[in-house]
């Protein structure tokens, strides 16, 4: 049985509670809880045109950046979508995944993550949720080695609320195992694509 949601009265309407507990209902124990958030995404246009690709050795910071419109939100982590080839990520085998603040490169929130492969997408989870303002600029970015990719000129593309709009890519060549802010622009898409809660 799932969870019932608990409502409370404000005077001019009923809103969810927030509480959780039980309420007896026709001889049972009812849990009732408030419902869990679901984060949203990017909706990407099409999939990629390049599944595999990779510049000599070099390794990348692969970004995307972005803004929430409306209403700030939390960021829990990011999407994905690695090459469908076993890749060897750089630093010593581990892809880095980054939050950064776009005014000053201001690095908010780091993680650490094993290779990924086998194409799909991975969602990657920061040690804690990250506050994000209303119109403010932020970028997400992945430290790898190779990367799928989709020459895109119709930004600004939006998670399926449109609260999520992301207007251009981001990219950064390093091959000495250090995760940078990928300061290049470019009409691409990396798939990758902050996780955000709405309230």
């Amino acid at each position: 049985m799932s969870p019932a949601t608990a409502y409370r009265s404000t005077g001019s309407a009923w809103v969810q509670s927030g509480l959780t507990g039980k309420v007896r209902h026709d001889g049972a124990d009812v849990a009732f809880s408030p419902p869990t958030a679901t984060a949203e995404a990017v909706a990407w246009p099409a999939g990629p045109s390049l599944t595999d690709g990779i510049d000599g050795d070099q390794d990348y910071n692969l970004g995307l950046e972005f803004s929430l419109f409306g209403v700030g939100g939390s960021c829990t982590g990011f999407r994905w979508a690695p090459t469908p080839l076993t890749s060897t990520a750089p630093n010593g085998g581990v892809n880095i995944g980054r939050l950064w603040d776009a005014a000053g490169n201001a690095l908010t929130a780091p993680v650490t993550f094993g290779p990924a492969s086998g194409g799909g997408t991975v969602d990657v989870s920061f040690a804690s949720p990250v506050s994000l303002s209303a119109a403010t600029t932020y970028v997400v970015s992945v430290y790898t080695r190779r990367y799928v990719f989709l020459s895109n000129s119709t930004w600004d593309e939006t998670s399926p609320s449109g609260r999520i709009r992301a207007d251009r890519g981001r990219l950064r060549l390093d091959s000495d195992g250090v995760s940078r802010f990928p300061g290049d622009s470019f009409d691409a898409i990396y798939f990758i694509s902050p996780l955000v809660v709405f309230a």
